[in-house]
């Protein structure tokens, strides 16, 4: 989270009551940067540093900061956090005081840079990416800034959920980070078309390959009864006499003739409805395919191991 301080100070403000550099303590703001309130808080937070009270430091410093945020009382306070190992919030503190405090003694810059190094020995520091502008960015459930998101944000070691939610879209991402570690977690949406819901491709496939079996397979089941009907032609030319079937010595002959003529009706049958349950779906498939090739397959969640700094972790990401 990207702390903007806005913080102006009068010429003449800063001329009468200059910053003052911290000998034995953490340095006093000047006059005119913060309320009556922030200041009387900060010196008692300055006395508690000296004394080594680290928890009273921290709460005066802590209230100081709800009147005031003010980068001086930050860099007070990410002291006391890291003498009570709280390196999270320290990290955060003293990155304040460093980035915003230019006219930062480089003693003091120095000793401040020392502490902040310690502490994110013991916090993972990441960087969150988001393709798209104006996003309302989570970490945790907490919002840390709306993208573009620049400074590194401190976590503890573990597992961690980020979002990203933009027009009523929201991408996620969870992944466990070690301590001491620096990683990029990107969040990005993927543009969806025209909004159309995709389609599944196979089915498409599917059908056109079944209609072209099912014709195939009509033209081979035509082909068997134009061979059943030639051959019960030929079976005619056995049955002799003008009695025809009713003379018992041609009873073989038509027996052959009734079981052909009736195999040729039931091949014919079966060729015309495989032709027809063929072509329906090859054209349902014909029509289908185009259109479902041509939308965008739907972005859900995904998951799969990510190669972190110290070795893969396992991570869920999507869109909803």
């Amino acid at each position: 989270m990207k702390y903007l301080i806005p913080f102006a100070l009068s010429v003449a403000a800063s001329l009468a009551a200059p910053s003052m550099a911290r000998a034995d303590g953490p340095g006093r703001p000047a006059g005119d940067a913060m309320t009556e309130t922030a200041r009387a808080l900060y010196d008692q937070a300055e006395q508690a540093w000296k004394d080594k009270k680290w928890d009273e430091c921290r709460a005066k410093t802590a209230a100081a900061w709800a009147v005031k945020q003010h980068p001086q009382i930050a860099g007070l306070m990410g002291e006391c956090e890291a003498h009570l190992g709280l390196y999270r919030d320290a990290a955060e503190h003293l990155t304040i005081r460093l980035e915003n405090d230019v006219g930062l003694p480089p003693d003091l810059r120095q000793e401040l840079a020392k502490l902040l190094d310690e502490a994110k020995r013991h916090v993972a520091t990441v960087t969150i990416e988001v393709n798209a502008g104006g996003a309302t960015v989570n970490v945790d459930g907490r919002t840390v800034g709306t993208s573009p998101i620049t400074a590194a944000q401190f976590l503890d070691p573990g597992d961690h959920r980020f979002e990203a939610v933009l027009d009523g879209k929201t991408v996620s991402h969870v992944a466990a980070f070690a301590a001491g570690r620096s990683t990029a977690i990107p969040l990005a949406f993927t543009e969806q078309g025209d909004g159309a819901s995709a389609l599944p491709r196979w089915p498409g496939f599917l059908m056109i390959g079944f209609g072209v079996g099912g014709i195939a397979a009509g033209g081979v089941l035509a082909a068997l009864s134009n061979q059943r009907s030639s051959d019960s032609v030929s079976v005619t030319q056995e049955i002799v006499g003008s009695a025809g079937c009713d003379d018992p010595t041609n009873a073989a002959a038509c027996t052959r003739y009734n079981d052909l003529r009736r195999q040729r009706a039931q091949f014919a049958n079966a060729s015309m409805g495989t032709f027809i349950a063929g072509g329906a779906l090859f054209l349902v498939g014909a029509i289908y395919t185009p259109i479902a090739l041509t939308r965008k397959p739907a972005e859900g969640p995904t998951a799969g191991f990510t190669p972190l700094p110290g070795g893969g972790v396992l991570f869920v990401s999507g869109s909803f």
